[in-house]
This record gives structure tokens, sequence and C-alpha cells, in this order.
């Protein structure tokens, strides 16, 4: 899956939230000075989110990202996507194994309401929105806008290299307007954020797989990425976290 993982905060060095309006200002300047781009596309992101930009932060804690969308997700609505999300859980993550009880609930309740959601998008899109993005599902294996644009800056801010160049990965998040947040194509003018009904489709948008690790042994040729003192990449290798 190509997966990294990653040391997620919700504070900055200074016990501020670690909002986007936090992100951008902690690596903007010294990105200009290095040649390196922007963080945020020109849209009106405090427009696009209102107080979520100032607000706004990631889950803290241990996860495993995905560096780029699922291919089986591309060109598929967002309950489509979560079908393959819940693929790779059974056939990937936990091949093998008895799927954790807090996975195969929210996989239970899905499932149990898919059909019924499916209608649900063609005859009350605001409502399915809502009801889709608060799924267990959705909220313990899609990133938010937060963790999405930590997750690009870290990779990006220590590889010196891009994720999801040419795709947006369809996140948990909800716009001002109600729509489900999809965001990438990261170039040099920063990452793009657009709002989408959960029936679209486009062969562009996929998603990325998240999911947190409360413990980590052999792990070996992932990095740990984190925002505080300054942005570093460390090898983990056999270790846990303190």
């Amino acid at each position: 899956m190509g997966q990294m993982l990653v040391l997620r905060v919700d504070k900055t060095a200074e016990g501020n939230p670690m909002s986007l309006k936090a992100m951008n200002v902690a690596v903007m300047e010294r990105w200009q000075k290095e040649g390196k781009g922007n963080l945020l596309s020109p849209n009106d992101w405090e427009s696009f989110m209102k107080e979520g930009y100032k607000k706004d932060v990631p889950r803290s804690g241990w996860v495993l990202v995905s560096r780029e969308v699922l291919s089986e997700s591309l060109g598929k609505n967002y309950i489509e996507q979560t079908d393959v999300i819940i693929k790779t859980l059974k056939d990937e993550v936990f091949k093998g194994m008895e799927i954790p009880e807090k996975y195969a609930k929210a996989i239970v309740k899905f499932e149990s309401q898919k059909e019924r959601l499916t209608k649900l998008m063609d005859d009350d899109w605001p409502k399915a929105v809502k009801e889709l993005s608060a799924l267990d599902i959705t909220q313990m294996t899609r990133q938010t806008i937060q963790e999405t644009i930590y997750d690009l800056v870290m990779y990006y801010d220590t590889n010196n290299k891009r994720l999801l160049r040419n795709k947006f990965t369809w996140s948990a998040s909800v716009s001002t307007d109600g729509n489900l947040v999809n965001l990438g194509r990261f170039d040099d003018r920063g990452v793009n954020g657009n709002r989408w009904k959960p029936d679209n489709r486009d062969d562009d948008i996929g998603v990325s797989f998240s999911r947190s690790v409360a413990k980590l042994a052999y792990l070996t040729g992932e990095f740990c990425v984190c925002l505080i003192h300054p942005p570093s990449c460390l090898p983990i290798s056999c270790k846990r976290p303190s």
C-alpha cells in the first residue's frame, strides 16, 4: 500500500492550535526563501472553511497513511470508495487475521445502511453528506482536511517530494456549503481544494487510506514525521513510541 508512519500533533510548539492557518504560517516564509512554492493554492481557504481555517486541527496520534490514493478507488463515488476501503481492510491490512472489533462493527454498520444511503444521495444529498461523513468507517479510515494538508506538508518538507501531484483524495470533511471536500493536485502553487456531492465520480479523485495505530512494533522502512521542533523525518525500526 506504500504507507508512511506519521505522528500528527494538534498544537504548535507555542501551544496554539495546529490549524490550517498555523501550518501555512509555519512553513511559508522558509519555503519562499528556498523556492519550494506554496502550501495552499490561491483559493480563498478562509471563506471555504470559515472559522475552521483557524480553529480545526488534526486528530493527534500515530497513524499509517498511504502515500497516494488507492488505485481501485479512482473514478468512484463516495460510497463506492468506501467499499474499496473495506476491501483493503479485509484483503490487505488484516489479511489472514481477525478484523479488530471496532473495524468489524464499523463495516457492519456501513453495509447495513449502504442501500439506504445510496438512495439518499439522489433524494437528499445534503443529508447523505452529513451521514456519510459521520460514519465510523469514514472517521476511522479517511483523513480530514487538516490531516491531509498536515501529511502532505510534512512529507514534502522532509523528502522534497510532493504527494498527490496529479490526484485528489476525498476527505471526511464537509465544507461550509455542505459538500464533501477533496484535496490534491499539489504543485508549486499549493494544494487545491474542491467541494463535491457524494454521487460524483472523476478519474482523478480517489481516497488515501489512513488509520490510527495505538502500538508500534516491528515497523521497518516507514517514516515518522512531526511538525514540531522543527519538521523532521525519522526512520522507525522495531521501536515503540514512548
